[in-house]
């Protein structure tokens, strides 16, 4: 079946079919995500298929992240540091290793370079759900845990300079083998 791009949730998209295997995504989707939306405290990105039934979705605030919960920043740091939090992702377990988890997330990492032109901030933060989406965020997205000392720690980031650099990197790569 046909895939929509990711798009900010709207009243025209069926919220009510995602089993991803993790209740408290699949209800967020279903309660909460119009009125975060609707209150402004997070933007819900979804992936629908053409009859506009999500299948997948991330949510991406602001927030501010304590320097003292970050040890993996420097002391020059603030005493909190800026960023934007990848709060929630969820696929259906239809689409689950299939890919489409990866794409939402490189999304939601170019929202982030195109936002941080305009608005500073400093990376972007993930609250792992748990040790197997630690390690997918680490292996797969490149995030560093928040305390380098803490092999269990589950709050990631990202630098906005890394993704930036990574970005141009992947630009500069296409831009030489089409040439």
């Amino acid at each position: 079946m046909e895939l929509l791009r990711p798009v900010p949730l709207t009243r025209a998209h069926d919220r009510t079919g995602l089993r991803s295997g993790a209740d408290t995504l699949d209800e967020y989707l279903k309660q909460t995500s119009t009125k975060a939306q609707k209150t402004g405290t997070a933007v819900v990105w979804v992936v629908t298929d053409t009859a506009l039934k999500v299948v997948a979705y991330m949510t991406l605030s602001m927030t501010a992240v304590a320097r003292t919960s970050a040890p993996a920043f420097r002391r020059g740091s603030p005493v909190l540091i800026p960023g934007l939090l990848i709060g929630r992702l969820a696929v259906d377990q239809r689409y689950q290793r299939k890919g489409l988890g990866t794409r939402l997330a490189i999304h939601g990492l170019n929202v982030a370079v195109t936002t941080s032109a305009d608005v500073g901030f400093k990376a972007v933060f993930v609250n792992a759900r748990d040790a197997d989406a630690r390690r997918w965020w680490v292996d797969a997205m490149g995030f560093l845990p928040c305390d380098p000392d803490d092999p269990d720690c589950l709050d990631l980031y990202r630098t906005t300079a890394d993704i930036r650099a990574t970005y141009e990197a992947h630009a500069r790569a296409t831009l030489a083998a089409e040439q």
